[in-house]
């Protein structure tokens, strides 16, 4: 089960300050990934890095958790790390990540989101506030947890 792997069960309410900010950098392979508006859809940024174990072992729910809202208004934003690009590239060769995964080459944007540990995941409600965060590995398509994005989800989709 999951306790077992030293995995968080579930979506804590978030208690701290940050703010969503725009997040403008590079994308692996090429061109830049920009999230600049936080409202109108729910969007999960998780922070992550190739040497963290935990990391690597909730990609595969993450990509679960992004076809399950495929077509509904619900972006995932992947972040690495701190790690060279070739180290990300050679990764992304050999472990399948269904998703966008942008680099935080210098830290700054996970200094400025307040990251301390990895993984680092912030749920981001519709209207722009984060509503919840997780500062560990979870399954991302556990039951309880696709019921509380899925709420999310339909508050977003206005109904």
């Amino acid at each position: 089960a999951a306790g077992e792997l030293g995995m968080d069960t579930g979506l804590r309410p978030y208690r701290g300050r940050v703010r969503p900010t725009v997040i403008r950098l590079p994308r692996v392979g090429s061109g830049t990934g920009e999230v600049t508006g936080f409202t109108g859809r729910v969007t999960v940024v998780n922070f992550w890095a190739t040497w963290c174990p935990p990391c690597v072992r909730e990609i595969p729910s993450l990509n679960r958790l992004r076809r399950h809202f495929a077509g509904r208004p619900f972006s995932l934003v992947s972040i690495d790390y701190a790690e060279p690009a070739e180290r990300v590239r050679a990764f992304l060769d050999e472990v399948e990540v269904d998703f966008p995964v942008l680099l935080d080459r210098d830290g700054r944007t996970a200094a400025a989101w307040k990251v301390v540990g990895f993984p680092s995941t912030f749920v981001i409600a519709a209207d722009g506030s984060i509503r919840y965060g997780v500062n560990a590995a979870i399954e991302w398509d556990a039951p309880e947890v696709l019921a509380r994005l899925e709420a999310l989800v339909r508050a977003a989709e206005g109904r």
